[in-house]
């Protein structure tokens, strides 16, 4: 076959070349240079040296072309990856009897987007791409990919990207496993045939440590050019090369913003501007001398105002499956109505947003446990997680105990820090709102609009998802009552005979719509973080580090006008994740519980 000689030939050699696609390795990596010589002869034809050389490799690949093989059933497929910066290719492979034979190739070229796709979102579309062209395989046998890229750890937090979330969701269907590509056996064969060589031979594992010279040997095979010699000259010294004493080099610190205070505070010296000296003393206001070091105003400190700027980045809460992980809470008191009640007990779950309320007239661990057991996990089965404050009611026996023999994990939120479970917390507030909008002043009668307020709030789509509690839950929206006076199209068009087929391919469909519903929260939530994050002030805490604690969440010092807006000092005793610290005092007594960052300030001395 001749060299392309006009654009109409190469078209015609691309053509070709798509025909035999599943038999060629890497195709669209190899006809990168015929995609570029017709992009760049719409005027003029000019056929390259790049794309006659990519055609001459192309004619001796295509006389040897392994032979492809059909996978037999019930064995497991192996799937190799291949990325490159214009091209991505994969191979899928049987394996049998200790040989991997070919059974199919897949190749892409890249557009213009895809093109700046960090390398492992490209090694993703690479799976996404033959799972769509090799769906059948992909349906029949269990597929495992070769791979030396954390593919699977990116594609179970999709948080990250909207593209890994859609991607995540496509893959999640077909079962994949992830596997690390074994390189040395390539090597086996030719070791083998060495060992042939010799008449005796024994093989000994060793640290690296006992074999350096191999070590550095194989290293400068490595790197070594070929017109360079590669022989390795070895200089013994008797003598140290430097004789002279090394000294280092220290350098008197001159006047720091320190020294006009000092001088200030010992001496009263004063600049002779009146406006700089009247700066200086209103700043050494905040600082005293002991021991002639300059040290800051402890009351000073202590009445700082409290600053609102988050000091870390937004940690969203996600939940894996429907009533996996529920928020709970207790509001009130109310006005005693009916029965004596004057609290609630809420409870929500963070993936349908789906509440469930009930009134009481106390509040102990054992009205908790009846609530639970009878609203949540009668009706919805046993959650995994349960997000609570530090109530007595949660975090002391017997709710403590109960959730133990159930295995059910309790997670405690930092102290007076609500936005640790804020979905309960925003719960509350829609649940009181809704509350006081039907009730005006006649208040003691909440307990009797409470349904009505939980209805309005399961039948109302949530921006996060665009979705209603109830809809996730059930799988169908609800009849409400505006329906009844201004005919509805599901009313008008209803039809008693094919209603119960509509309802159960509702049921049939209710995984996708709740995928759907996780995949557009997870956007939601980004932006939500990208906007929280771009006003976060960064301070960290170590162990060991001295802070004060704000006193209205701690509540030791006494309040009011004249009150400290801040008390301690207190020692980071640990530090844990996302801004949660434990703490200690001065002599070494443990504080209880957790302390967000949110409510401690750096203490200087």
């Amino acid at each position: 076959m001749n060299s392309p000689r006009n654009r109409r030939e190469v078209q015609s050699l691309n053509g070709k070349l798509g025909a035999l696609h599943r038999f060629l390795s890497k195709l669209a990596e190899k006809s990168l240079p015929f995609f570029k010589t017709l992009k760049g002869c719409a005027k003029k034809f000019e056929w390259t040296d790049d794309a006659e050389q990519a055609f001459q490799h192309m004619k001796a690949y295509i006389a040897e072309l392994p032979p492809l093989t059909a996978p037999r059933a019930g064995e497991d497929l192996l799937l190799y990856l291949a990325v490159g910066d214009e091209a991505i290719s994969s191979v899928l492979i049987s394996e049998h009897q200790g040989r991997q034979e070919p059974v199919y190739f897949v190749s892409k070229v890249l557009k213009e987007a895809e093109l700046k796709y960090p390398p492992l979102e490209k090694a993703v579309l690479t799976i996404v791409h033959t799972a769509r062209r090799l769906r059948r395989y992909f349906q029949a046998y269990p597929i495992r990919v070769m791979t030396n890229q954390p593919l699977k750890d990116i594609l179970a937090k999709p948080e990250n990207s909207g593209r890994l979330a859609k991607w995540a969701v496509e893959l999640g269907e077909h079962g994949l496993t992830y596997h690390p590509r074994v390189a040395i056996k390539a090597y086996v064969k030719q070791a083998k045939q060495l060992k042939a060589m010799f008449p005796d031979c024994s093989l000994t594992q060793v640290s690296r440590s006992q074999n350096k010279k191999a070590d550095a040997l194989s290293k400068l095979a490595s790197l070594a050019f070929a017109h360079l010699t590669k022989k390795v000259l070895v200089e013994v010294l008797h003598t140290r090369s430097t004789e002279e004493t090394r000294v280092q080099d220290v350098q008197e610190e001159g006047d720091s913003w320190m020294t006009p205070i000092y001088s200030f505070l010992t001496t009263g010296a004063l600049p002779t501007d009146e406006g700089a000296a009247e700066r200086l003393k209103l700043t050494a206001s905040n600082y005293t001398v002991e021991q002639a070091e300059l040290r800051k105003c402890e009351a000073c400190q202590l009445h700082a105002p409290v600053k609102h700027t988050p000091k870390y980045d937004l940690v969203t809460i996600s939940a894996a499956w429907p009533f996996h992980k529920w928020g709970m809470d207790i509001v009130g008191p109310f006005p005693t109505s009916k029965g004596g009640v004057k609290f609630l007990v809420v409870a929500i779950d963070y993936f349908t947003k789906w509440p469930e309320v009930r009134p009481l007239a106390t509040i102990t661990g054992k009205q908790i446990i009846k609530f639970f057991w009878e609203c949540i996990i009668c009706r919805f089965g046993l959650p995994g997680v349960i997000i609570t404050d530090n109530g007595k009611q949660f975090e002391s026996d017997p709710f403590k105990s109960w959730c133990m023999e159930l295995h059910i994990r309790q997670v405690f939120t930092s102290v007076a820090h609500p936005q640790s479970n804020g979905q309960v917390e925003r719960m509350n507030r829609s649940i009181v709102d809704g509350l006081k909008a039907r009730l005006g002043r006649h208040g003691k009668y909440w307990v009797e609009e409470l349904p009505s307020v939980l209805w309005a709030i399961r039948t109302l789509e949530k921006t996060s998802h665009g979705k209603t509690p109830f809809s996730l839950v059930y799988g169908s929206e609800a009849v409400i009552p505006a329906e009844i006076g201004v005919t509805s199209t599901r009313r008008h068009m209803f039809h008693e005979e094919g209603n119960d087929a509509e309802l159960s391919l509702n049921l049939d469909l209710i995984t996708e719509e709740r995928e759907q519903a996780s995949i557009k929260e997870a956007r939601y939530k980004q932006s939500m973080a990208k906007f929280y994050n771009a006003r976060v002030r960064s301070e960290c805490f170590k162990p060991n580090d001295l802070v004060l604690r704000k006193n209205e969440a701690s509540r030791k010092e006494a309040g009011g006008k004249m009150g400290p807006k801040w008390e301690g000092p207190y020692q980071i005793a640990e530090a844990h994740n996302r801004g949660s610290y434990k703490l200690r005092t001065m002599e070494g007594k443990p504080v209880p519980r957790h302390w967000n960052a949110h409510n401690l300030k750096r203490f200087y001395v």
